[in-house]
């Protein structure tokens, strides 16, 4: 999963409700859950993941105040 923050003055932080630990495993994540702003320029995090189970996805993602549902299709 690949997750591009804007150029921002302050650390952003990524929340993403429970119903996505249900279609995904976490392999890799960045070392840290904050990531540091920069006034300037975008940042572009990487989770590495595995699939738990075929099937249509939902959850929840927000960044900052923008909060969306997004959906996924595991395919078997």
């Amino acid at each position: 999963m690949r997750v591009t923050f804007g150029p921002s003055k302050a650390d952003q932080v990524v929340y993403i409700d429970a119903r996505f630990l249900e279609a995904f495993s976490v392999e890799g994540v960045p070392r840290s859950r904050r990531f540091p702003a920069h006034p300037t320029a975008q940042a572009k995090i990487v989770f590495g993941l595995q699939t738990q189970r075929p099937g249509l996805r939902s959850y929840l993602a927000r960044i900052g105040d923008d909060v969306a549902e997004h959906s996924t299709f595991i395919f078997p």
